[in-house]
């Protein structure tokens, strides 16, 4: 697990702790699932999105390699002394479409970070995995070409409270937010920060199981 510091910018206000566990290495197109090329290729298979059509990994497999490396996250990360009294509520970055939220297939990620908590059994962290919930489409990101199906909006700032039902409960906790994969260019992982912090969240915490690199000594 690797800490560093998501940079403010114009979606972000000010920096934000952040820590993640491997690396995605970025332009290997169809072979990014294979996992001796790339350490987070089961993350693509998990999705079970147009990119899950290259069977390196069953989906079983891609899950419990998703559960392993956050679990182990959950169960290393120092937290202040005082969650014991005030403890973390555990937010997913929401999926870009708002028709994967009546498909149990589409939040299977989600569904990894719920069963962590389930089997940590921490009091120091609270489910809060549905404080985020994608309402109106947005463009997903990792698809670069265009299609008819990728509809919606590619990032602005303020889009995740234009697009997202964002609960009440977030103001005023603590909060550890979650997603597979951090791409700086993105800014997808950064307008959610702020959209908590606009919401009221005091301590945000971001973690991701994997962090796009672009380094061709990764790649046979």
């Amino acid at each position: 697990m690797t800490e560093f510091f998501i940079e403010r910018n114009r979606f972000l206000n000010r920096d934000v702790k952040a820590y993640y566990s491997l690396d995605y290495i970025g332009g290997l197109g169809s072979e990014c699932q294979d996992i001796s090329k790339n350490p987070a290729g089961f993350i693509y298979t998990l999705k079970e999105d147009d990119w899950n059509k290259y069977n390196y990994l069953s989906l079983d497999e891609a899950e419990n390699m998703c559960f392993n490396e956050i679990f182990n996250f959950f169960s290393n990360v120092e937290l202040p002394r005082w969650a014991f009294k005030y403890p973390y509520y555990v937010c997913c970055v929401p999926r870009s479409k708002a028709s994967f939220y009546q498909n149990n297939k589409k939040l299977r990620f989600r569904n990894v970070v719920k069963n962590c908590l389930a089997n940590l059994r921490d009091r120091r962290f609270r489910d809060g995995t549905d404080f985020l919930i994608r309402i109106q489409d947005t463009k997903m990101t990792h698809v670069k070409h265009d299609t008819g199906w990728n509809q919606g909006d590619s990032p602005y700032p303020g889009i995740t409270n234009d697009t997202c039902k964002i609960a009440n409960e977030i103001a005023g906790a603590n909060i550890i937010l979650i997603d597979d994969i951090y791409t700086k260019t993105a800014n997808v992982i950064e307008d959610c920060v702020q959209a908590l912090r606009n919401k009221g969240a005091r301590d945000i915490i971001v973690y991701t199981v994997a962090k796009t690199v672009y380094n061709k000594n990764f790649i046979g």
